[in-house]
């Protein structure tokens, strides 16, 4: 017979944050070439492509995220992670389910040392429609030009740390 506790139990063992006590990487479906480590209570990622979404530059995106948040407002530091709970047919296959909209996401240039500090508002980069993935996160042109220090550029190589992932 079930109890209200044990499907208690059985639901908070399916959460994320459970589950990376006992795994020590996420790696999706082996299509993505990201693999996100456990590290403490954070998740990171190394070497990874950075590319960005939004704003006044990007005349293909209307702004909207899936949090709410516009990219058309100048000054929004946000990233956006390809989730595949949230957007299964744009993410499939992706090593990120979901986390919550405010998440907190350190990006580091790696060729420059720069670092920013994002919040998570979108779900992205989607796969392209062969497959083949665009990248492993997203960032706004804000963040991008922090990135590379005032300039903008289309993509940079970092390492992304997920605070409390």
């Amino acid at each position: 017979m079930t109890t209200n506790t044990t499907i208690a139990l059985i639901a908070a063992m399916t959460t994320r944050n459970v589950i990376a006590m006992h795994e020590t990487q996420f790696e999706g479906d082996g299509t993505w070439q990201c693999v996100w480590k456990v590290d403490g209570d954070d998740l990171v990622a190394k070497g990874i492509r950075c590319t960005w979404f939004g704003g006044k530059d990007d005349p293909d995106d209307t702004g909207k995220t899936a949090s709410g948040i516009s990219t058309k407002d100048s000054g929004v530091v946000g990233c956006a992670l390809p989730m595949s709970k949230v957007e299964p047919k744009a993410c499939p296959g992706s090593p990120i389910r979901w986390l919550p909209w405010g998440t907190r996401v350190k990006v580091y240039n790696r060729a420059n040392g720069a670092t920013v500090f994002t919040e998570l508002i979108d779900v992205g980069p989607a796969k392209r429609r062969d497959g083949s993935e665009q990248g492993n996160i997203d960032v706004t042109p804000e963040a991008m030009r922090m990135l590379w220090r005032g300039n903008m550029h289309g993509d940079a190589m970092v390492d992304a740390r997920i605070i409390g992932g």
